[in-house]
């Protein structure tokens, strides 16, 4: 007969194989998943009478929605960029020159991170967010400073050339530019000073952050004054305030005649503000990791010491069927035990449970309806997790 069984495997609610693929921490996850779904294509026609299933929790498939999400996403925030542009600066010259700095100023930055080896990941994405700010400043304040000089130039009827004009305008606006700029990234250093995970975390959002603000600064110096030249040598310069513009000044400067009236009132609002700032902090979350909505989660299962194998499949088995018969979960496989010579050492009474759900579905519904499934299993310890938070949960102890 087999020796005792120190592990087993639940697929589609009974008997199966369940083979794992991990990868090395710098490897694609794209290009292994891709990989491994052509050798198992490869190896079919010698695997007769045996049915795969390469969906089941595969990490590959929340990237791919994400970058899905993110495309969409820029094209949406691209348009309303220059819908905002052009209803502020109601030039449309102007407008374009901004609209095609600051894609240009964020491709520079990206190409440089590919340059130094750095992967596009959140992190990386959260810092080149975070500068685009100072990169639509940039692109804004170096534009309407050449128009504004062009336009003084008509109206006093100077001699001056327009490429000097351009010129003496960028240098105006260059020392401030780089100022801001240097001041901005001190406040970023310190971030490379942390150490441990959280310090690891960071550090290619500081970078990109980085990156993407000297792009910004190199960009407004050099390319914004010569699209400048193409732009404003033809066409009127006349003045013409946005009517957005225009309300938006109205209501600042009332605002702000009544905070020099009456500051007493003003400063009263701002103490008000700070204490209900102060009493949002218990309601605050402490995690220094995102949480993101992956479709693959991870339960760690675990009976009480002595449990015995046929109790803990049977336990687990049922587990499976409960989480199957959820309409937002797509497949369900489990682990009982360990598999021979596995590097994780386990015993009998512990699993893990692989679902995946259905990302069409509402994420925290599905979630909520795993969560009551594997909380109705008194005297087992649970844990349902992103297989993303499991996976940095343990690089602590693997430091």
């Amino acid at each position: 007969d087999h020796q005792p069984l120190i592990g087993d495997a639940i697929v589609d609610g009974g008997p199966g194989l369940l083979l794992i693929v991990e990868k090395f921490p710098s490897a694609n996850t794209l290009e292994v998943t891709r990989g491994v779904e052509e050798a198992l294509n490869e190896l079919q026609p010698g695997l007769a009478g045996l049915e795969m299933d390469t969906t089941a929790f595969r990490p590959a498939t929340f990237i791919e929605s994400s970058i899905g999400n993110l495309t969409r996403a820029l094209i949406i925030g691209s348009i309303l960029v220059v819908v905002v542009l052009v209803a502020f600066l109601y030039s449309w010259r102007s407008a374009l020159i901004s609209a095609v700095v600051i894609p240009l100023s964020l491709i520079i930055a990206a190409l440089v991170l590919f340059l130094l080896g750095i992967s596009m990941n959140t992190m990386v994405l959260a810092g080149l967010v975070l500068a685009l700010g100072v990169i639509v400043d940039d692109a804004i304040i170096d534009a309407h400073n050449i128009r504004q000089r062009l336009r003084q130039r008509r109206q006093e009827g100077g001699s001056a050339s327009m490429v000097s004009i351009i010129l003496g305008a960028s240098l105006e606006v260059r020392s401030a530019i780089i100022y801001a700029t240097l001041i901005l990234a001190l406040v970023i250093v310190p971030v490379f000073f942390i150490g441990g995970l959280f310090g690891a975390l960071l550090r290619p959002l500081a970078i990109s952050y980085l990156l993407a603000m000297l792009a910004s600064m190199v960009v407004a110096l050099t390319v914004t004054p010569a699209l400048g030249l193409i732009l404003f040598s033809k066409g009127s310069l006349r003045r013409r305030e946005s009517p957005l513009a225009r309300w938006v000044r109205r209501g600042y400067e009332a605002v702000l005649a009544w905070t020099i009236r009456t500051p007493r009132w003003a400063y009263a609002a701002f103490g008000v503000i700070v204490v209900l700032s102060l009493l949002t902090v218990p309601w605050l979350g402490s995690s220094t990791f995102p949480s993101f909505k992956e479709n693959d989660l991870l339960i760690r299962w675990e009976g009480m010491p002595g449990t015995s194998h046929p109790e803990m499949t049977r336990i687990t088995t049922r587990a499976v069927h409960e989480l199957r018969s959820i309409p937002q979960v797509r497949n369900v496989n489990a682990h009982v035990g360990r598999a021979v010579m596995s590097d994780q050492v386990s015993n009998v009474e512990s699993g893990e449970i692989w679902v995946s759900l259905d990302p069409k579905a509402d994420y925290d519904a599905s979630l909520d309806a795993v969560q009551k499934v594997v909380g109705g299993y008194p005297g087992l310890s649970t844990e349902v997790q992103t297989y993303l938070k499991e996976i940095v949960g343990e690089a602590p102890r693997i430091e």
